[in-house]
Parts: C-alpha cells; structure tokens; sequence
C-alpha cells in the first residue's frame, strides 16, 4: 500500500469502525466492571470505559475526515452560540465550585459528551450518512448484549453471601441506574418498529426492531422501577403523535402486544429480591412498597431543597458534581437531584440552562422535517431521546456517562439529517 493510498483506506474503514465501537459501549462497560465482590471501583465508578469509547470515537472521526473548527463553525447559529455561551458560563461555574476537582473532572465529561456528538453529527452529515441507521442499530444490539451480560451476573450473584441487589454492580451502582439501559433499548427499538413496515408477510422488514423492542421492554420490567416503565409510555406517545394516523394504531398495537408477552416472563427470570421485576413495578405503583420505601417523597425533599439552592446561585450555579455537599436532602449519598431541569439550574444556572434550552428548541423546530425526511433513522433516534427525556425528571440521566453517550449518538444520527455542505445534500 502506496503513502498516497493510507489516508483514503483509513478513511474507508473509519465509518464501520465507530460503528463497532457504538455496538461495545454497554457490553463492554459491563465486562469491565464484573466484579461479584461489589467492592469500589474507579472504573465502574468514574464510567472510564465510557469516557474512552467516545474519545476513541472522536478520534476514529477525526480519522475518517472530522475536522473540530469547521465542524463546529457548520453547526446552526441558534446551535454554536448557546453551545458556546453554556461553555462559557461551565467553565466560570467549574472554577467557582467550592470542590473544583469533581467539577472540573465532570466538565471535561461533559466536553467529552458533546464533542462526540459533533464529531458524529459531522461524519453523519457526509459520507457516514448511510450509516446511520446501522449507527442506532449498533447501538441498540449492543444494549441487548449487557442485557444478556446481566442476566450472567445476576445467576452467578444468587450464589454470593450477602450480595446487595440494590447496589448491583454490574456497569451501575444502584439498580435504578440499569433503567437508562432498558429505556435507550425500548427507545430505539419502539422507533425502529414505527419506522418498519409491520406487514406480517414480510418478516424481514420488522424482525430486528421486534427482537430488540421485545429486549427492551423485557429489560424495562426486570429491572423493576417505575420511572422507566413510565417512559415506555411517553415513547411510544411521543411516536404515535408524529406518526400519520394510519400507523399509529398499529404501533400501539405492537407495543401494547409485546409488553403484554415479555413483562410478565419477569415473574419466573428476576432475582428474588423486592427491587426487581415487574411485581415490584405493580407494588410500588399500588402504594404497597412505597409505603416502606418513599421515593417519592424523598425526591421532593430533595426538589424543594435544590430549588432553595438555585435562588441563591441564580446566574452560574454551583459547578457540575457539588450538589451532594450543598443539599442536606442528600443524605451523603445522593449525588444528584433526580431531576434534569433541577440539575442544569444547580449545576450551571440561568446561563446554562437558558443556553441549552435555546440548543432544544432549534431541534424541536426542526424534528418534523427530519422525520419527513428520513423516518427509519429519525424515528429510533427521537426514541431513543424521548425515553431517556422522560427518566431525567426523576433520575440522573444528565449525571451518569452511559445514558449522555446515548444522548449524544441520537442527536448526532438525528440532526445529520438533510445536512447541506458546499452544493452536495448528504444521502438520506
């Protein structure tokens, strides 16, 4: 292989690469951290396995044509600006914070998160366009895979002495963190299964969204929280409203069907512990479990008092990683408020969370020309961001690495979209 052939090879093999790399996140964060002793762990606990894909990423990008300025400087002015202007207002946030480490480390997190995102949405602009698709695929299957990975753990941990099945361990630190999981497979699953052609003759066009809508929905159950069982239902809403009327029956229908055949398989596959499978769903939504674990009411708690805070630090907020030593309702154990919009304000203030809201609705004014567009990638994306969207009012999809890679692969695949650049659309 000729110098003057090496770049034009790497650039070929760069799009299938990421999606690879897309595939692993989950499967791999898992593996790593299969630890049934449940001791500490920087790398469970730090999300490394995460944080290195998206840098592999970014780097497999930067391989396959990404170049950061352009980039950046191509994105919508009503997109760059507020990104800026939210960067700005973090780094002032960061370098006020009574714990400027764990800001400062969150923050790079956080640029880490969206570089990512840019660095896709570039590719999937050009010439990575027609893998898009395959990008949420990747995605999805790879979820599937730690779905499998945790039903290992889980097997093997029956026979550990004074395992705690609320801690888990596998990839999270608390159960309830195993949702954003479940809620990103639903997501894109239920998508691809709006986007797909439901005629039963052809089993090839709907066999894959099926499969993995049937793993997502399975998971969602047994994992046992209500949040995520919730944002089952505001993805498949969200879907049916941009849906034309005559698919939105049969979306419903599908969803409807498959939950009602893989939910109640939880009653004989999850660990035999209060926290898990759809029993515990249906418990602490009756009240009966709530009332000796009142989530609900702790969460509040924790609102009211991170509202006080946002009053006294209106402008910048407190950094990112310092609400635990700032709010009593935290307990010292809590490290967010469970609560995306709470957290935003506390984290970075007015200027951030005006900034990111500004960056939301230019996509929300955008999303019905995508999906006129390209259905069969907007739909699983808008999925995908529509479940993790619901869980952030009650969880910290905004905190933990995992569900912000999600975030950041669907606005990527989303807003490459009917991307113009020089006189060449990208294939949708």
């Amino acid at each position: 292989m000729s110098t003057a052939e090496s770049p034009a090879t790497v650039s070929r093999y760069a799009g299938p690469l990421a999606l690879l790399l897309i595939a692993t996140c989950a499967p791999l964060f898992g593996a790593l951290t299969f630890d049934l002793s449940q001791g500490a762990s920087v790398t469970r606990g730090l999300w490394l396995p995460v944080i290195g894909i998206e840098i592999a990423l970014i780097l497999t990008a930067r391989a396959g044509g990404f170049r950061p300025v352009p980039a950046i400087g191509f994105l919508p002015r009503s997109v760059s600006w507020p990104l800026g202007t939210w960067f700005a207002g973090a780094v002032g946030a960061a370098f006020l914070a009574d714990d400027r480490p764990a800001a400062v480390i969150f923050l790079t997190y956080s640029v880490i998160h969206v570089m990512t995102a840019i660095a896709l949405h570039d590719r999937f602009a050009n010439n990575w366009a027609p893998l898009r698709r395959a990008a949420l695929v990747a995605l999805a299957a790879g979820i599937a895979a730690f779905v499998l990975l945790a039903h290992i753990y889980a097997s093997l941990a029956v026979a550990e002495q004074g395992f705690d099945w609320m801690l888990f361990g596998l990839a999270v630190t608390n159960v309830r963190h195993l949702g954003f999981y479940a809620v990103s497979l639903a997501g894109i699953g239920v998508g691809l299964l709006a986007a797909s052609d439901l005629r039963p003759t052809e089993p090839g066009k709907w066999l894959i969204p099926f499969l993995l809508t049937a793993a997502g929905l399975y998971f969602v159950a047994w994992t046992g929280g209500r949040s995520p069982f919730l944002s089952v239902l505001v993805i498949t809403a969200a879907l049916m409203v941009v849906m034309g009327p005559g698919q939105r029956l049969k979306l419903f229908l599908s969803v409807i069907l498959l939950a009602a055949a893989v939910m109640p398989l939880t009653f004989l596959t999850a660990p035999e512990s209060k926290h898990y499978g759809l029993e515990n769903i249906v418990g602490r939504t009756t009240g009966e479990a709530e009332k000796k674990s009142p989530s609900i009411g702790i969460r509040t708690e924790m609102w009211a008092q991170t509202a006080q805070k946002i009053t006294e630090a209106p402008l910048l907020g407190y950094g990112q990683n310092n609400w635990r030593t700032k709010v009593a309702a935290s307990n010292d154990a809590n490290a967010h408020p469970h609560n995306m919009i709470m957290q935003v304000l506390f984290d970075w203030g007015i200027v951030g969370a005006l900034s990111l809201a500004v960056i939301a609705l230019t996509g929300l004014s955008r999303l019905r020309g995508w999906i006129a567009a390209n259905s069969s990638v907007a739909l699983p994306a808008m999925g995908g961001l529509a479940g993790l969207g619901a869980m952030s009012m009650t969880d910290g999809v905004l905190f933990f690495a995992f569900p912000q890679f999600v975030i950041a692969v669907c606005i990527a695949v989303l807003a490459s979209i009917r991307t113009i650049r020089g006189n060449d659309a990208a294939p949708s």
